[in-house]
């Protein structure tokens, strides 16, 4: 009989339950430690590298504030350098006269000299060429409105000059100081007031009197041009005398711009000096043909030229003030009606040098120091207007102890200069 495995479901065999797995464990692994470790100690090391390059960052913005709070020392020139280094000179040939600019003006091209016939007499005008855009005009006017300056230049006129035109800045024939104001000189020896709010009075280093002027144009009335005597809005400008007998002033005009300033025009002033120097007043000129006078009474001496003349004056009382004119000389150019140099020597009696020009001038304010530009001895010079005339100039001096030397100058613009020269050859031989 066949035999059948025997059913599960009846075996009677009993089977073992199956087992239960363990729990896992959540303890972390070595591996996993490591890990966290690596991670936070380059968090770490990133934080410091930050706080470091932060600090450092910090620290060097503190020393930039500090650099710009502090300012540059400025640069101290060397001992004897010449400041003017670099700057260009230019002569005014006619009137022998130099100056310096700085490289500022060098884009303007080269400073021309002109001198241009009027109607009568002569202009003369240096200034830079005009611009392209305005070449059509002629740097010297004649019959229309004078010197044109472009940029920077120098102007003025002969003593004699006509032409069929208004007057202009430049054709001031130099100045003259009265009763404490400053006057400009016109060519027909008469003199009109300058404005004394706008000018000063300066001396520069060559020995060069100025007055210096800012210019201004009129607000008020139907003239809206310059203020007389300046050379108007938006520009500076000097004048000063001449020893030349053609054209005895000249006048100095510059335009005003952000790198142009008035500073810029006081140093190019200080540069201004004569070349020929035995024809300023103080310097003997140099004059083979003049005549040599001299006065046996108080022994004294001086040099005339040959186209003036000598006339011998005797003693006599001049004024209210008990002085005796013991010597002088009247030296007067050889026309009908010219110019007179009257030389006297006086005895003061007593009174003192600077009581007796104060009684004799009639100034009520003399100067209180001597000024020794005009002879080679200290003096005191007054230039004293005279209603329709040309002024008077007044020149003392006190060589001794002794006498007073007064010079009395009546001459034109055009003489003035000779007659300086001749006041400038006296001198006491005892």
């Amino acid at each position: 009989m066949d035999t059948f495995p025997p059913s599960p479901l009846n075996s009677s065999t009993a089977k073992t339950p199956p087992s239960t797995p363990a729990p896992i464990s959540l303890t972390p692994r070595k591996t996993i430690s490591f890990l966290t470790f690596i991670l936070v100690s380059f968090l770490l090391l990133i934080s410091g590298l930050v706080a470091y390059l932060y600090s450092q960052n910090m620290m060097l913005k503190q020393q930039l504030t500090n650099i710009q709070l502090v300012p540059s020392p400025s640069p101290t020139p060397a001992k004897g350098a010449d400041i003017f280094a670099g700057w260009k000179t230019y002569t005014a040939k006619t009137l022998n006269l130099e100056f310096k600019l700085p490289p500022l003006f060098n884009a303007y091209g080269q400073l021309q000299e002109n001198i241009e016939p009027g109607e009568k007499g002569t202009a003369l005008c240096m200034t830079f060429p005009p611009s392209a855009s305005i070449r059509f005009i002629h740097p010297v006017m004649a019959g229309g409105t004078g010197c044109q300056i472009n940029t920077f230049g120098l102007g003025t006129i002969s003593a004699d000059y006509e032409a069929g035109r208004g007057g202009s800045f430049s054709d001031i024939l130099g100045f003259i100081i009265q009763n404490g104001k400053y006057y400009g000189r016109q060519k027909d020896n008469s003199t009109f007031a300058l404005p004394m709010e706008l000018t000063k009075l300066i001396n520069n280093p060559d020995g060069i009197q100025m007055v210096k002027i800012i210019g201004k144009n009129e607000t008020t009335g139907e003239w809206r041009g310059p203020v007389g005597g300046t050379p108007g809005d938006g520009k500076i400008g000097a004048i000063f005398n001449t020893k030349n007998s053609t054209y005895p002033g000249i006048t100095v005009e510059m335009k005003v711009t952000s790198s142009l300033t008035e500073d810029i025009f006081d140093q190019i002033l200080s540069t201004f000096k004569f070349t020929n120097k035995q024809t300023l007043v103080g310097e003997a000129p140099v004059k083979n043909s003049w005549t040599t006078y001299t006065d046996k009474d108080i022994a004294f001496e001086i040099q005339y030229p040959e186209n003036w003349s000598l006339r011998k004056t005797y003693g006599a009382s001049i004024i209210n003030l008990g002085n005796y004119r013991v010597s002088g000389v009247d030296i007067s150019t050889n026309l009908s009606v010219g110019s007179t140099l009257v030389v006297n020597i006086i005895d003061p009696k007593g009174v003192s040098f600077e009581n007796w020009i104060k009684l004799y001038s009639g100034e009520t304010n003399p100067p209180t120091s001597p000024n020794s530009t005009y002879i080679n001895l200290p003096s005191y010079r007054f230039e004293r207007l005279r209603e329709g005339k040309p002024a008077e100039i007044l020149t003392y001096f006190m060589p001794n102890e002794k006498y007073i030397v007064f010079f009395a100058s009546n001459t034109s613009l055009a003489d003035q200069a000779t007659a300086d020269q001749i006041l400038s050859t006296f001198k006491l031989l005892e």
